[in-house]
């Protein structure tokens, strides 16, 4: 059966489910999934515990006409009484409705249970690796017949697997080869679903940065501890429904084969897992909100990933050291929380955007925003802090719609490439690495028809336009705000009225 026809199964299983600490009582039910809210549910008709207050987690088993199925950390959702049995023996029935974000098909396991290794197939996994599309002929055919290659790489206990075949499909009148290819994560010693979590969405984030979509897959494969991994039937399935999103062009920002896998899938891993609030710097996925949110969330997570790296803008200076020494004699906590203070005082907003966008090389931070890389990192700070404490600006940015799209997709873009750059991307640099421009200002972005690399582009386009004259570029914004501003200032210090409204009107 494939996967596609066990799901299809378990969306309609019906049987009987029970509790770790209770398998004598079985009530019957019915499993469904609820994809808009992302869960799992499975409705029983006779309750588990009954019409009492109960706020904690259970682990549903199920016997059911899909197989056996592991209901993970179930909360129950909806509870109330029902008259059943027969009319000369009434009984009174307590129905419960209990989800969950995910189950396991193909065994009953505890929470703990320690797995050897677990398979995901990441959306255009197949793509990443090198020769990708548009690539000079290596004389590699990926195509060939019982093809398959293979790259891996340690993190911690955990070996990380790339792979990528083929599979064949073989009709009456039709023969056809498609690519496949995604991820293991293989530990001979273990390790939990929680576990696992971490580097799943560090692989989802970096996908995301290569290819410019948010990838996920909503099913992976499971092999217990102790089990033959290539022989295993155990899935995990989670309650949302994820598909592979439709791009213009399937091409990576860059391939397997311009990095040194083994070094930069660990360290684009450990730049998520070891960040002091997971998962502060990883790149934001696909939002609906409001604008101005947005905003501030991309400049909070740009702010927390240079915090991360260590970039600061000078050390403490003696006025600082100073103040240490006078306070010497007070409790390490008041010392402490001085000392934070005079930091975060001196390593401002603005500078640690200015030196985010510097990690790119100076060369690419002139490519992309020419001679304004303090203008740009100045205002993207002084528009978060108009929108998230409330300080209006004197040049009214915060309430600039094109003003705002152009903070929110340069620290997206100035983000992106400096998570890489921190992983380990060099874009073939040896010496004076650069990810968009040479010393010559030259674009050496080789994969021109990427998501990323267009993004970078479009705005570097952006900026060039506000220098010759152009209505579009921050730059033009900026100093465009500001002339309307002063010139209102001083229309009305001279009791005129201002350009923004119509003579004689009240």
């Amino acid at each position: 059966m494939s996967v596609e026809q066990t799901i299809a199964h378990l969306e309609e299983a019906v049987g009987e489910w029970w509790t770790a600490s209770d398998p004598t009582t079985r009530t019957p039910g019915m499993l469904r999934r609820l994809p808009d809210a992302g869960m799992w549910e499975v409705v029983l008709f006779r309750g588990l515990v009954g019409d009492r207050d109960f706020d904690e987690t259970l682990t549903l088993y199920g016997a059911t006409s899909a197989g056996p199925v592991t209901l993970r950390s179930a909360s129950r959702w909806e509870w109330g009484s029902i008259m059943g049995g027969s009319a000369g023996a009434p009984e009174l029935f307590y129905r419960e409705n209990w989800r969950a974000f995910s189950l396991i098909h193909g065994g009953h396991f505890e929470e703990d249970q320690l797995w050897q290794q677990l398979g995901l197939d990441l959306p255009y996994s197949w793509d990443w690796f090198s020769p990708v599309m548009l690539e000079r002929n290596t004389g590699v055919d990926p195509l060939g017949k019982d093809y398959f290659e293979e790259l891996s790489c340690t993190v911690d206990d955990q070996r990380i697997e790339l792979w990528r075949s083929t599979r064949s499909t073989h009709g009456r009148r039709l023969r056809s080869v498609e690519g496949t290819g995604g991820y293991r994560i293989v530990s001979e010693t273990g390790f939990t679903l929680t576990q696992a979590d971490h580097p799943i969405l560090a692989l989802e984030a970096l996908h995301q940065v290569l290819f410019g979509k948010q990838m996920t897959t909503d099913t992976k494969t499971l092999s217990p501890l102790g089990n033959d991994p290539y022989s295993s039937t155990v899935l995990l399935i989670d309650g949302h429904r994820s598909s592979t999103p439709a791009l213009r062009l399937a091409l990576p920002y860059f391939g397997t084969g311009e990095i040194d896998f083994e070094q930069f899938v660990p360290s684009w891993i450990r730049l998520h897992t070891e960040a002091d609030t997971w998962p502060s710097v990883a790149p934001l996925g696909e939002t609906a909100g409001w604008l101005q949110t947005q905003v501030i969330e991309a400049v909070n997570a740009a702010e927390a990933l240079a915090r991360h790296l260590g970039l600061e803008s000078s050390e403490a200076n003696s006025q600082e050291e100073a103040i240490l020494k006078a306070i010497e004699h007070l409790p390490k906590n008041t010392r402490d929380y001085a000392a934070k203070a005079m930091e975060i005082k001196r390593d401002t907003l603005a500078e640690r955007l200015r030196l985010l966008a510097q990690s790119l090389g100076p060369h690419s931070a002139r490519w992309l925003f020419g001679d304004d890389v303090r203008q740009w990192a100045a205002t993207s700070a002084e528009v978060r802090n108009a929108l998230s404490h409330g300080y209006p600006t004197m040049r009214k940015l915060e309430k600039d719609p094109n003003t705002l799209f152009a903070v929110l997709s340069s620290v997206r873009v100035v983000q992106k490439l400096a998570m890489l750059r921190a992983a380990g991307f060099s874009n073939g640099q040896i010496e004076n690495v650069e990810l968009l421009a040479d010393t010559t200002g030259e674009s050496i972005i080789r994969h021109v028809n990427s998501s990323l690399a267009e993004e970078a582009t479009s705005f570097m386009n952006e900026m060039a336009n506000g220098r010759r004259g152009g209505k579009l570029a921050l730059k033009a914004r900026i100093r465009r705000s500001r002339i309307e501003v002063t010139s209102r200032e001083r229309l009305a210090r001279a009791g005129a009225p201002s350009p923004g409204r119509a003579l004689g009107s009240g």
